[in-house]
């Protein structure tokens, strides 16, 4: 969220963003904990303005485009905040850019303003384990993986797997 505006603006690009997480453009430390607040502080300028870009492509559940020849969907997928997103690009092997829903091994945090275990675990389980083995996964921080990889490592998946919560 933090780089939204100076990347869409430096670009003259539009920022996608799932209706429930705009918000978090003019105001990002609205998702992050305090001790996160109080980190950027020291680091960051405080004059820093966080607004919106100039152009904002808002999307609900289920979001088709076309960006550079790529057909790219974009699926809502709540948990570690309120709307987050997944990327689907079908190339030559299914591509899925995952933000901080999943992560190779892990998933992400639901303990930060506006997450949710219950909304994680929902969407692991309709919008992750569904995803075709051989799909690449490219998450928001860490190493790509893939679907195998994780249905058969990633002790949250495991857990989703078995009818339990993910945490």
């Amino acid at each position: 969220m933090w780089s939204v505006f100076p990347i869409a603006s430096g670009y003259e690009i539009p920022a996608y963003i799932h209706q429930l997480d705009r918000h978090l453009l003019s105001d990002p430390s609205a998702g992050v904990s305090s001790e996160t607040i109080a980190m950027l502080q020291e680091i960051l300028r405080v004059d820093a303005p966080f607004v919106e870009p100039s152009s904002v492509i808002e999307v609900h559940d289920t979001y088709n485009t076309e960006i550079a020849g790529l057909s790219i969907t974009i699926t809502h997928a709540p948990g570690h905040t309120q709307g987050s997103v997944l990327f689907e690009i079908p190339v030559d092997q299914p591509t899925v850019f995952t933000g901080d829903v999943l992560f190779a091994g892990a998933i992400g945090r639901t303990d930060l303003p506006g997450g949710s275990n219950e909304m994680m675990t929902r969407t692991l389980r309709t919008k992750i384990l569904p995803l075709a083995d051989g799909t690449i996964i490219h998450p928001g921080h860490g190493p790509s993986t893939t679907m195998e990889q994780e249905r058969v490592t990633n002790p949250y998946l495991l857990r989703i797997a078995q009818g339990l919560e993910a945490v």
